[in-house]
This record gives C-alpha cells, structure tokens and sequence, in this order.
C-alpha cells in the first residue's frame, strides 16, 4: 500500500518475514529486505513499515540492529503483540548502518554507562529466563528492555513461559511508547550460561536523522 502522506513522503505497508526455524540466521530475511529497499527508492518511497513479533530477538534484530528501523508503536490491530518497524530509506542512520561505518555501541557499552534495565531477567533450574515481578518505567533518556533470546524455543520448552514474556515485552515497550520512547536499536550478547537480549529505548526523535 503506497499512502501520500503528505506529498514527498510516500510510504509502503508491507508484510512481515517468515520462515523455516533451519533457515533463520543464514541472511536470508536481510537480502530480501535490502532488495525491497533497492525497489521502493526507485519508486520514490521514503518510508516502509512492517509488523514484526517484538518479542522474537531474531525479527527484533533484523529490524533495528541490521536495517537501521525504528519502533514507536505496536501493530494498530487490537491487542497485538506485533512491534511496527519504520524504516526510513534515505536517513544517515540507515545509510550509515548500511555502509558499514561507524561501529554502533554494543551492549557491553550501555552497560559501562549503566543504562537502567526496565525488566532484568533471572534464570530458573532449566537455565530458561524468567521475565521479573514488577518492571520499571523509563526515567532517563535511555533504557534497556530485555526480551527472551530465542521465544520460539521457549514457545517450544514451556508455552506458558513464553506467553508471560509476551505479555510482559508488550506491556514495558506500550508504556515506553506512550511516553515518547522509541525502540532504537536491539542488543545482544552471549552470556557464559544464557544470551542476553535486549531492546534500547530512546526518548524522542531527534536523533534518528530522519
């Protein structure tokens, strides 16, 4: 769906990437995305915007770590638990992220400047992460929001497990984007006994170079 809105912003509405567990992580979701780029600026498009599961590190990472997008709300449908990337085709933050420039802060350096964690995770017998009792609300500029490394596998060990994420992820990212927070970028890192994932939250647009 190509929108006007207004003249010289022509935005596109497109679906989600799915595929076979085995073929995730082979690059395949990120050269279909950069091909549908490469389409839409020579369409004229400034913009495209996709649903994507927010608590799926691996969607979560292709969006805003690879492509450069951004979240700011949740798929309009009632409920969903589906973050909307805003990929905005031709700003310096996606063409740098594109390029390979600049190396982007990891995790490891917002934990050095002791970015709040909203939700911290514990780890239970099976070593499988348990979302905390009562997470915070941002109060800094920047925040983290972590998120089950690998929800399909825990959708697979302990459904309700997976559910309680879900509903926590969605409830934390809601009420970051309600007041003006934006999910800017995802971050992992490889734990000595689990992986850590985590969603940076920043407040306001200013920054994104749009």
């Amino acid at each position: 769906v190509l929108a006007d809105d207004p003249p010289l912003r022509r935005e596109l509405e497109t679906g989600g990437l799915f595929g076979a567990r085995e073929a995730r992580g082979r690059g395949i979701g990120s050269a279909l995305k950069l091909h549908e780029r490469a389409w839409a600026v020579e369409q004229g498009v400034r913009c495209i915007r996709w649903a994507f599961d927010a608590a799926d590190s691996l969607q979560a990472y292709l969006a805003i770590r690879r492509l450069a997008a951004f979240a700011r709300r949740f798929s309009p449908a009632p409920e969903s638990p589906d973050g909307l990337a805003e990929w905005w085709l031709g700003s310096s933050r996606v063409r740098m992220r594109l390029e390979g420039g600049r190396r982007p802060p990891d995790l490891a350096d917002y934990l050095e400047a002791e970015t709040p964690k909203l939700n911290p995770a514990a780890l239970d017998a099976r070593d499988l992460p348990v979302p905390c009792d009562s997470p915070g609300a941002p109060q800094r500029s920047l925040a983290l929001v972590e998120i089950p490394p690998d929800i399909q596998r825990l959708d697979a060990v302990d459904g309700a497990l997976a559910k309680a994420w879900r509903d926590q992820v969605q409830a934390v990212l809601r009420d970051a984007f309600q007041r003006g927070y934006l999910a800017t970028d995802f971050l992992y890192l490889k734990g000595e006994r689990l992986p850590r994932s985590y969603y940076l939250l920043s407040h306001g647009e200013a920054l994104l170079g749009l």
